[in-house]
């Protein structure tokens, strides 16, 4: 699995939502590069991670949230994060 680095791999950007809680993350190496993306719920059952993602904006017009190669650069990058902010204490996490 990838290590994904933030500032050099991704970059979280601010929504404009006026949510200060709302990040995309734009991808900037890779098979993806300029790819921004959007999570939406991400949850743990057991030990998998789930979650949906929508394509904010991508240099490739055909892109799509289908493409599974996409789905699979997203779901390490997604884990990477979780990582990072679970050791740095960022992670804020709730029951159903």
């Amino acid at each position: 699995m990838k290590q994904w680095v933030e500032g050099t791999d991704y970059e979280l950007v601010p929504c404009d939502d006026n949510n200060d809680q709302s990040w995309h993350v734009r991808i900037l190496e890779g098979d993806y590069v300029e790819t921004v993306v959007s999570f939406g719920a991400i949850s743990v059952q057991g030990e998998e991670l789930h979650f949906n993602f929508d394509i904010v904006s991508s240099p490739d017009a055909e892109l799509t949230v289908e493409n599974e190669e996409l789905q699979d650069t997203v779901a390490e990058l997604l884990e990477g994060i979780l990582e990072v902010a679970a050791t740095d204490g960022s992670l804020a996490t709730r029951e159903k």
